[in-house]
């Protein structure tokens, strides 16, 4: 099976930025009141802050079918074949207004969503689920849908 592009996206960096902030905060309150219980919170923080850091979105256009994995959450990659694929929306991505954030998400109206920093996103629904996945590439990923043949909207 030949892989025709791939596609790779992390999380915001200001959210791992605002992690170590919070870090940094507590650390300056813990110290200043002796508090022991803030130490527990801090290490919850820090590695909270390292799964983000970590977070990874990875997609691979074939003929055949869209494979993403969003690491380290999941295990194995997923795949949506394109023939059943009923509609294909390419649009801005928002994903505040969409799904109150970044990560893996669920929206009542878009189903489940894979948010990354990316500008753009594809909407998918296909006959079984709905599903969002941000595409860092818009250019290289319109071109793929062109030469496959592909149905997709642009919004």
């Amino acid at each position: 099976m030949k892989i025709d592009i791939e596609d790779f996206s992390k999380l915001p960096v200001y959210l791992f930025y605002a992690i170590i902030l919070l870090i940094g905060v507590l650390c300056f309150i813990g110290v200043k009141n002796n508090a022991s219980s803030l130490w527990m919170f801090m290490a919850l923080s820090f590695v909270l802050g390292a799964i983000f850091y970590a977070c990874q979105l990875r997609l691979q256009f074939t003929t055949d079918h869209l494979k993403y994995q969003f690491i380290p959450f999941n295990r194995r990659p997923k795949h949506i074949r394109w023939d059943d694929v009923e509609t294909l929306e390419i649009k801005k991505a928002r994903p505040l207004r969409n799904f109150l954030g970044w990560g893996i998400r669920y929206s009542s109206k878009y189903g489940w969503g894979y948010i990354t920093d990316a500008t753009y996103a594809i909407f998918i629904t296909s006959k079984n689920k709905k599903i969002v996945i941000s595409v860092k590439n818009k250019d290289s990923v319109l071109n793929f849908l062109k030469q496959n043949n592909i149905p997709f909207v642009v919004k």
